[in-house]
C-alpha cells in the first residue's frame, strides 16, 4: 500500500500539468475554466482524490514508521537528475491525453498501471519529482541505500539523524 501511495505521489505534479493542459485547450476553443473542470468532473475528482489519500497515507506511515537507525551514509552520490530524466520519459506520452476520448484515457491507464507496477516490483520509488520539488535531495550510497534529506549530505552528513523508512533500503536524515 505505501508503495503504491509513494508511486502515486510521484505523478501529483504529472496530474496538475494536465489540468493546466485542459486549461489551454479550453481557452483556445474559448471555454471557461470552470467548463474544463465540470466536464470533466468525474476525472479531475478522482485525481484529486487518490493524490491527497496518497499524500496522506504516505505522511502517516512515515512518520508513524520512522525508526531511529544507526546506519552510516558513507560515500553518498546525488541522484536528482536522474529522477527528472525517468520523470519526462513518461511526461510527453501522458500529457497527449485527450479527456474526450475514452480510448485515449483507458490507454493512459494502462499505461500508468504498468509503469506502477514496474516502477514498484523494482524498488524504484525513490523515483519520485514531488520530492525533488518539495526541495528533498536524493542520495545512494555504495551499498545502494537510498538517503533522503533536506540537507546537502554530500558535504556534510555528521551530526545528522537518520530515520529507517518504507523498507531496510531507505532513509530520511534530518
Amino acid at each position: 500500500m505505501l508503495n503504491i501511495c509513494i508511486y502515486i505521489c510521484n505523478y501529483i505534479p504529472l496530474f496538475l500539468l494536465i489540468f493546466l493542459n485542459e486549461i489551454r485547450k479550453a481557452e483556445d476553443n474559448q471555454k471557461s475554466v470552470c467548463s474544463v473542470i465540470l466536464e470533466f468532473k468525474l476525472y479531475w475528482i478522482i485525481l484529486l482524490l487518490v493524490s491527497v489519500l496518497s499524500i496522506l497515507v504516505l505522511l502517516y506511515r512515515w512518520l508513524k514508521n520512522a525508526q531511529s537507525s544507526d546506519e552510516i551514509p558513507g560515500e553518498l552520490k546525488i541522484i536528482n537528475t536522474d529522477i527528472l530524466n525517468y520523470f519526462v520519459t513518461y511526461l510527453i506520452p501522458l500529457l497527449s491525453l485527450d479527456l474526450a476520448n475514452i480510448y485515449s484515457i483507458s490507454i493512459n491507464f494502462i499505461i500508468f498501471i504498468i509503469i506502477g507496477v514496474f516502477h514498484t516490483k523494482s524498488d524504484m520509488l525513490h523515483y519520485n519529482l514531488l520530492l525533488v520539488l518539495m526541495g528533498y535531495n536524493i542520495y545512494s550510497n555504495d551499498k545502494n541505500k537510498i538517503f533522503i534529506s533536506k540537507c546537502d549530505l554530500v558535504e556534510d552528513c555528521n551530526d545528522k539523524q537518520v530515520y529507517q523508512i518504507a523498507s531496510s533500503r531507505y532513509f530520511l536524515v534530518k
